[in-house]
């Protein structure tokens, strides 16, 4: 009963006799009729694929000659022409003298799992196919809005330094609200661009040993004047147990200072906020609770809080500006560490925004952060660090950018800075500048028409005569692997754009001085 719900035939083989038994079931698999069809090896000949013959017959004649297991599996020919899956298994009898007298087996017919795995295996490419064409366009997309940006704020830096010139106040002024404007857009677009990578997988956590009290206090920091506009009253509760957590401290950070952003908006004038730390030894969790006396959210709201682009009502989206995406990110950031965001809040009363995150108190003593650790506070740390002049004015520096205006910001502003400068707007240009000039430093832009800078870098590491020239890669895709493409590539260091104007001073002056060990 089990052999015929499961769907299989059974076969016998008279070797001596070259002659076939099959039970009704295994004509049934082969699309035959018993009563027109004489079971014998030429029937089974005419119905195997004419492809798959060939090996059948070579593994049944191994299974006779050395006594091996039959396993296999092979395609039969319908009388209609369709093709059927066959999985085929025997076992060689033999007689009293030990040559092989019948091989018994059994069939089934595996047709239905072969177009389940070969649809799984389309559904799957399809699937991977979709998600390299969302790995494109977020490179695309973080290229082409970085682009500007980068020219945006690069130019009104330049401005408020009045490096083109002097300003009046009022002038100041403006260029610095474009300034924030740009860095605030720039936010925007880092979020969208933070959420894609996470819903792609694509985003990479650098796990290191964090000093929770620095992490707290640098946290704070960034909403500092905001809340002293409001006369917001700002504590901060620290467990003395809790001084070491595991995580990556910019993310951590990232959703800290997203967490208290809101709590300043959200609290009236003159009311308070805070941030407390705590650790529970018993179920091996820290907590980092930020809570504020503000407008609070009713409890059909909260269920959509931490879900991208939602914003609580329309009277709300008024008053308090924002996107939506600063929840979303802090829960999906926070359940890459393995932790969770609760909330707990009250209407007109204010809210409780709790991160629970893993910790184990046993782990702390003793355990410090080495120099090594603290990398992720300077992401931008060069891979080999090769001999500069210490002297500026001494130092040529190659600006490679396809776009007119950024190569200009950037040459005109290292000049005013004190370096020589030559600009290349694609990487065919920069390897022959490369050649002519042998400047000290390349700023080399990533994506360009004609030759991109990645295959510009190879060329350039190709001639043994520039392999000590400091190439810093430039570039607005932003994606998790652009530094490990910069580096393998033969580059330096790596920064993403927008570019901020003093930032590159101090990455070149890093390489302008003196090295240990160099």
């Amino acid at each position: 009963m089990a052999v015929k719900t499961a769907g299989i035939g059974i076969w016998e083989l008279d070797i001596k006799q070259n002659k076939d038994f099959w039970d009704d079931k295994l004509f049934a698999m082969y699309g035959l009729s018993k009563d027109s069809s004489i079971a014998c090896p030429k029937t089974w000949h005419k119905s195997i694929h004419p492809e798959d013959l060939p090996k059948q017959l070579e593994l049944m004649e191994k299974a006779q000659k050395n006594n091996l297991p039959y396993n296999t599996q092979f395609r039969v020919i319908w009388p209609n022409n369709s093709i059927h899956h066959i999985k085929s298994s025997g076992v060689i009898v033999r007689d009293a003298s030990g040559m092989p007298e019948r091989m018994i087996g059994a069939n089934q017919d595996i047709t239905i799992y072969n177009q389940a795995e070969e649809t799984l295996r389309l559904a799957n490419l399809e699937m991977e196919r979709a998600l390299r064409t969302k790995d494109e366009f977020l490179s695309t997309m973080s290229h082409e809005l970085r682009t500007p940006l980068n020219a945006i704020l690069g130019i009104s830096e330049s401005l408020e330094e009045q490096i083109a010139g002097e300003l009046n106040q009022k002038q100041i002024k403006y260029v610095r609200v474009i300034n924030e404007s740009g860095h605030h857009l720039l936010e925007l677009i880092n979020d969208i661009l933070d959420l894609s990578k996470i819903e792609a997988d694509k985003m990479e956590l650098n796990i290191q040993p964090v000093l929770v009290q620095k992490l707290c206090e640098s946290s704070l920091r960034m909403i500092k004047e905001l809340a002293q506009k409001k006369s917001l009253n700002v504590s901060f509760k620290l467990d003395k147990n809790v001084t070491i957590i595991l995580g990556d401290e910019r993310r951590l950070k990232q959703s800290l200072v997203n967490l208290l952003g809101n709590a300043v908006k959200f609290t009236p004038q003159g009311k308070k906020i805070g941030l407390e730390v705590n650790g529970n030894e018993q179920t091996n969790k820290v907590t980092f609770t930020v809570w504020d006396e503000g407008i609070g959210i009713n409890q059909e709201d909260a269920k959509l809080l931490f879900k991208p682009f939602v914003q609580l009502n329309a009277s709300l989206a008024r008053e308090f500006s924002g996107t939506g995406l600063g929840l979303a990110l802090v829960a999906q950031m926070i359940r890459l560490h393995g932790g969770h965001v609760d909330l707990t809040s009250e209407l007109k009363v204010g809210s409780r925004f709790i991160i629970s995150l893993p910790w184990r108190a046993a782990t702390q003593s003793g355990q410090t952060i080495s120099p090594v650790q603290n990398l992720k506070d300077n992401p931008s740390q060069p891979a080999d660090q090769p001999k500069l002049p210490h002297d500026k004015h001494a130092v040529k520096i190659l600006v490679v950018d396809d776009t007119e205006v950024a190569a200009q910001l950037i040459s005109d502003y290292l000049q005013h800075k004190g370096y020589k400068t030559e600009i290349a707007h694609n990487g065919s240009q920069a390897v022959l500048l490369a050649k002519q000039e042998h400047p000290h430093i390349i700023l080399m832009d990533v994506m360009m028409p004609v030759m991109n800078g990645l295959d510009a870098t190879k060329q350039i590491r190709a001639d043994p005569s520039l392999k000590d020239i400091t190439i810093i890669g430039l570039t607005a895709l932003a994606m998790p692997n652009d530094r490990q493409n910069c580096i393998e590539a033969g580059m330096n260091d790596h920064l993403s754009k927008p570019i901020q104007l003093p930032d590159l001073i101090k990455v070149i002056e890093r390489y302008l001085s003196p090295q240990p060990g160099l």
